[in-house]
């Protein structure tokens, strides 16, 4: 790994309090966002929020209340460890407090403490998505719908209230170069990706698997497989100490809770990386990564 990787995962995780934190598969879903796409010509691009995460905080710019819709955040950051953004919105009653509550709950080595603590967070806050960045691949943006509520913008101890009130404002949906799919298969969280992507492209993501997912790219040696990805998990889970494939970190898309969709935009080197999402599975309390929520693609 790189100098700062670990500090990066870190902040990264810290922001999971922040939420508060096969080409045939995926021709139908394309061809029918083809038809969206189609269906909205005519109609102005989401509206561009650009926004820098910084040590001293961020800023969310534009009117605030700000009217529902599609909505486009273009993040960047000058911190060389990188920051991770995300947003999220508190459900069934509770208030932002008592889902940081739950976050650090979740958090806890004993699965005793930290298995309801993310039954509960996942259950009652929403997680719309994010951006973690990096200075030498930033800006990054992510085109998310947001409907009227109040949400949260949180990176690691920096908080931000965004109100978002109707009437939806109508925009047109960003052409897109391919899909990634967050599924279920044989009960466990999987990806489904294209094997060779756009290194500078724009990807619509759809979780459509049962808890929090994100992407996080990380670049990977050119001979690394799932496999290599996935006997590292298994041997540090065993108490080893192995040479860690992940070697450099790129940023991606934050967590988004299941049903919803994201549009991730992005200018990354070109080159092999992993594709992984890092949450925790809410039955077992491990990184939902270690389980096999990882896939290796050639970005071109």
């Amino acid at each position: 790994m790189t100098t700062g990787h670990s500090q990066a995962i870190t902040r990264r995780s810290a922001l999971g309090a922040a939420l508060l934190g096969g080409a045939a598969v995926l021709a139908p879903a394309a061809a029918g966002l083809g038809r969206a796409e189609a269906g909205t010509r005519g109609l102005p691009h989401p509206p561009v929020l650009p926004i820098t995460l910084a040590p001293e905080g961020f800023e969310f710019p534009g009117p605030n209340p700000r009217p529902a819709g599609m909505v486009t955040l273009k993040v960047d950051t000058p911190d060389p460890a990188g920051r991770f953004m995300g947003l999220g919105a508190t459900r069934n009653g509770i208030t932002f407090e008592q889902a940081m509550w739950l976050f650090w709950q979740s958090m806890s080595e004993d699965p005793a403490v930290a298995i309801p603590a993310l039954q509960a967070l996942y259950r009652d806050v929403e997680f719309f998505g994010g951006a973690g960045v990096f200075p030498a691949t930033s800006p990054l943006s992510v085109t998310i719908d947001l409907p009227p509520d109040t949400y949260y913008g949180i990176e690691g101890e920096h908080f931000r209230q965004l109100q978002v009130t109707g009437p939806r404002r109508h925009t047109r949906i960003p052409r897109i170069d391919g899909v990634i799919r967050m599924v279920e298969r044989d009960g466990r969280s999987r990806f489904i990706t294209p094997r060779v992507m756009r290194a500078r492209g724009t990807y619509l993501v759809v979780n459509q698997s049962a808890q929090p997912q994100e992407a996080v790219f990380c670049g990977v040696a050119p001979t690394t497989t799932e496999r290599t990805v996935q006997d590292y998990f298994d041997a540090v889970a065993a108490g080893q100490n192995p040479p860690n494939p992940l070697l450099t970190q790129v940023g991606g898309l934050m967590a988004m809770s299941p049903g919803r969709k994201a549009i991730l935009s992005f200018d990354f080197p070109p080159g092999r990386y992993s594709v992984l999402s890092f949450y925790r599975n809410p039955n077992t309390a491990r990184k939902i990564a270690e389980e096999g929520m990882h896939r290796v693609v050639e970005l071109r």
